[in-house]
């Protein structure tokens, strides 16, 4: 659910109205995390589509789909874990057992466990999901988090919005769900990684922001200079 990439910002993952749109391809790299290969379409589809299907008393059945094409399912929820099994096809059901917390994808540490199709972990970023955890989930049994990337200091920066009312939405683009609107010119978002995504003007970058709310905002509409800005690193 990409996106809480955020914590009920991206990790509430606000996908509200059930609006279909393509989204470039360009975007496809994150699909398999940071060595994901690009596939076929990518389909937003920012509505949960989630259902609650009971199996017996006080037993539920959650299933999501998920948004992008070759998502890489992991042994633990974490982008450095063990693959167990790749779910090739964008709008795939999947059957969700669990949720834990374990390494921010984009900003969104809520990782989904499958039952099936592939049994395993999935981050939250690349599902359906509108808030994160889905309601009816429960938390998955202690899961030992370890990712074997060293840790790195979260980057931060902030600029400024060049026009009034930017919108911020929920992902990197014109037609996903807006979050806010930024009134002033002159507003501050702090930025902390870029993504290719709806081409506006001839500009396709797009800049995931923290603050006010986390989302994405349009690199067109912000004081960076150069798009991608100098030192930002990529998202996906």
């Amino acid at each position: 659910m990409i996106g809480r990439w955020i914590a009920r910002p991206l990790a509430g993952k606000a996908g509200a109205t059930a609006l279909i749109v393509s989204v470039p391809a360009a975007m496809m790299v994150l699909a398999g995390g940071p060595a994901g290969p690009a596939s076929a379409a990518v389909h937003h589809r920012p509505a949960v589509h989630h259902r609650l299907a009971g199996r017996r008393r006080g037993d539920t059945t959650v299933t999501l789909q998920t948004l992008v094409a070759r998502i890489r399912v992991h042994s633990e929820p974490a982008i450095g874990a063990k693959v167990t099994g790749t779910i090739r096809r964008p709008g795939t059901r999947v059957t969700i057992s669990c949720y834990s917390r374990g390494a921010r994808v984009a900003g969104n540490p809520v990782w989904y466990h499958l039952s099936r199709p592939v049994k395993g972990f999935v981050t939250s970023y690349y599902m359906d999901s509108h808030y994160d955890p889905v309601a009816g989930v429960a938390r998955c049994a202690a899961v030992k988090h370890r990712d074997p990337k060293p840790a790195t200091p979260a980057f931060r920066r902030m600029y400024r919005t060049l026009v009034k009312g930017v919108h911020i939405r929920y992902w990197p683009t014109t037609t996903a769900t807006r979050l806010t609107t930024l009134g002033r010119v002159g507003s501050t978002v702090t930025v902390d990684c870029y993504a290719i995504g709806q081409k506006i003007s001839g500009d396709v970058i797009w800049y995931h922001v923290t603050h006010p709310l986390a989302g994405f905002v349009a690199g067109l509409n912000l004081n960076t200079g150069q798009d991608p800005a100098y030192g930002i690193p990529a998202c996906w």
